[in-house]
């Protein structure tokens, strides 16, 4: 596709609707469990869930509604780099504004922390609208998995510098 170079043919454990539910109800009761938060819960669950809504508008007809089931669906939305940076760019943005007016730095380096994510983040997807394949699959799954996780410790201790409104 023309912004996501990705051949995606088969990925139902991560990206079929039925395991995106699985995924979300168990992190929604894993949340509940340590913060009895039902609220919360079905905030992530939803949150989890929406994972496949999003991708089945960007994903050309890949994406299962469980495994072994071969009916796949997808939009395309990829296949214009154009409508990809108008959709993304404007529920990137619409997230920065609902963040910034639900919370507020708690200190000085909060306001710091938080806009160098949100630089990094947006140049790094505006690199990736450019549609170069990764090297390898490999290699793709361990850059995204250790970026991941950094990008995560990263939310985790920048959000602990602001509070809610």
């Amino acid at each position: 596709m023309v912004a996501n170079s990705l051949n995606l043919v088969y990925i139902p454990f991560s990206h079929s609707l039925l395991m995106d539910a699985v995924w979300g109800g168990l992190f929604a009761a894993i949340y509940f469990l340590l913060r009895q938060d039902s609220r919360g819960a079905w905030t992530l669950c939803i949150a989890v869930l929406s994972h496949w809504v999003l991708d089945w508008v960007t994903h050309r007809p890949d994406m299962p509604l469980a495994p072994g089931i071969d009916l796949r669906f997808g939009l395309g939305l990829w296949n214009s780099r154009l409508a990809t940076f108008i959709v993304e760019g404007a529920l990137w943005f619409g997230a920065i504004i609902l963040y910034v007016r639900a919370t507020q730095p708690a200190r000085r380096y909060g306001v710091y922390a938080f806009w160098t994510m949100i630089v990094l983040l947006t140049a790094l997807w505006l690199i990736s609208l450019g549609g170069e394949p990764p090297p390898s699959l490999r290699s793709l799954a361990i850059v995204n998995t250790v970026f991941l996780a950094i990008v995560e410790a990263w939310a985790f201790w920048m959000n602990r510098m602001r509070r809610e409104q």
